[in-house]
């Protein structure tokens, strides 16, 4: 009678469960050491750095080590610093974010100090009126001023929007009569303007560990030599524009493939704190928007997590498994009397 062939098979389905056991506790591990990974570097450079000629605690060494970690977290804000206003500064408008992509809301904020409402007898609303870059008019309403001097509005760029930069107008409505018995710096201050960028966003596509990543970048700088170094964790990139001109690039990045304390550096320096925000933060990606004054420079964003690794002894094992389950279910059926 024959021999049922089933050692074979058992052997088979042993390995490559021995394998995919393997492939699962690699993909924990890799996992939970990305988290730990920025930590123990941390720490093992502060280690590094102790030395036996200085005095200093552990304490203040500590405090030293974690100076620019403070800096790049100080930095990461959603919305940008707004103006402090006084005698030069009595009435602004700004917008959230410096740069916008058509179709988006743009949310508009302004203060008038209460200094200048006194002088004037009050302010119940505002004029905002914004133009494109060609001058056409793409909002234009009264807004009321609330009881704290400050005033908000909000609109939704058109999908066709005119790329390039845009003005905002405000001004406070006062009677001629009021007007005459101004003195000029009052006068002056009865408007105020400033500006943001519509630009369409570009697509660059990463490929690392055999998956295709959309960084999708928006600019009103000329965007060049894109690059992701999977093995420091970071992105590098190059923007370019007219000198004396303020540029401006927001970068949404997916978290499956750099996510963690990110960082900013601009030709190799800390951007600052009022340079940088964080509009958007996701489960799935996070934007930033970068500020810088217009010449060509070097930008870098690095995280402290990765897309994992798919090292090659994990593939070779893979394929010994692979082998081996082909040769035991070749194996011929034995028979005995």
């Amino acid at each position: 009678m024959y021999l049922i062939r089933a050692s074979g098979i058992i052997m088979a389905s042993v390995l490559f469960s021995l394998c995919l056991s393997s492939i699962i506790s690699y993909s924990i591990n890799s996992a939970y050491a990305l988290e730990v990974d920025a930590e123990v570097k941390a720490k093992v450079g502060s280690e590094d750095k102790t030395s036996s000629e200085d005095q200093v605690s552990m304490e203040d060494k500590t405090d030293v080590s974690m100076k620019d970690e403070s800096k790049n977290k100080s930095m990461m804000k959603s919305s940008y610093q707004k103006i402090v206003l006084d005698s030069k500064n009595s009435f602004v408008i700004n917008t959230e974010q410096h740069l916008y992509n058509p179709g988006e809301e743009v949310q508009v904020q302004g203060s008038i100090w209460s200094n200048l409402i006194s002088q004037i007898g009050g302010a119940d609303s505002v004029k905002i009126q914004i133009v494109d870059n060609k001058g056409a008019i793409v909002y234009d309403d009264d807004v009321q001023v609330s009881n704290d001097g400050t005033f908000s509005a909000s609109f939704v760029l058109p999908a066709d929007s005119q790329k390039g930069a845009y003005t905002i107008k405000s001004n406070i409505d006062v009677s001629a009569d009021l007007l005459g018995t101004l003195t000029i710096d009052a006068q002056s201050n009865l408007q105020t303007s400033s500006k943001f960028v519509v630009a369409n966003g570009e697509a660059f596509v990463v490929k690392a560990e055999r998956k295709s990543f959309n960084v999708n970048i928006a600019s009103n700088s000329n965007i060049d030599n894109f690059e992701f170094k999977q093995d420091q964790k970071k992105m590098t990139f190059t923007v370019e524009g007219e000198s004396g001109t303020q540029g401006v690039t927001k970068i949404t990045v997916p978290k499956a493939m750099l996510s963690g304390e990110m960082s900013v550096m601009i030709d190799g320096k800390i951007a600052s704190s009022n340079d940088v925000i964080i509009p958007s933060d996701t489960e799935a990606e996070t934007t930033l928007e970068i500020n810088y004054h217009h010449s060509m420079h070097t930008i870098d964003i690095t995280g402290t997590n990765v897309v994992p690794e798919f090292p090659q002894s994990l593939i070779i094992v893979m394929a010994i498994g692979s082998v081996a389950a082909a040769v035991f279910s070749r194996t011929r059926i034995s028979y005995i009397q």
